[in-house]
């Protein structure tokens, strides 16, 4: 996964703020800095994309919808002079955007994991496969004859003992998780 962020940096002279994509935005701060020639920036808002693509369409969206407010000062196609009320806009976009995309991944998680009915279909195959095994083989059978002292009831324990050691094993690899 690519993941990349959108995010909105300030430029704390002149209040015009940057729209831009970077997979390390922190990072970016002192390259816009540099790169734009101007005091000390900001960064006050950041979204996560799963990809760049994904991010750059948004980062456009943006740019289209604030061209009018263009700011000249710092130069390039990125900076916007916007009012408080603008920026707020944006910035309340990001935070519900960051949280409908998170729930979204929730809610694949929690689709993707078994069902109590499969679990337990699973466990009961596994039981029975290990049980089948170890009789088949014959060895098992024989060594709980032997550790039982002749007891035939060791025949058929020690087969079913591998069968439950089957099932429990498998148990730990199907956990049903519910992550939020």
């Amino acid at each position: 996964m690519q993941k990349c962020a959108l995010y909105l940096v300030r430029d704390q002279i002149s209040g015009a703020v940057k729209i831009g994509i970077s997979k390390h935005p922190e990072k970016r701060l002192a390259q816009i800095a540099d790169h734009y020639n101007i005091g000390r920036v900001s960064l006050v808002e950041t979204t996560w994309f799963t990809t760049r693509d994904e991010a750059r369409i948004w980062e456009a969206n943006f740019h289209k919808r604030y061209e009018r407010h263009r700011s000249g000062v710092q130069g390039g196609r990125e900076w916007f002079n916007l009012t408080a009320s603008q920026i707020q806009g944006f910035i309340d976009w990001m935070e519900a955007s960051t949280s409908k995309r998170a729930f979204m991944v929730v809610t694949v998680k929690a689709e993707a994991q078994k069902s109590p009915n499969e679990i337990f279909k699973h466990r009961w195959q596994a039981f029975l496969t290990g049980t089948a095994l170890s009789f088949l083989t014959g060895l098992v059978p024989m060594i709980g004859f032997a550790i039982s002292s002749g007891n035939e009831a060791g025949l058929i324990a020690a087969p079913l003992g591998v069968g439950a050691i089957s099932s429990s094993r498998f148990m730990g690899k199907t956990k049903l998780q519910s992550k939020r």
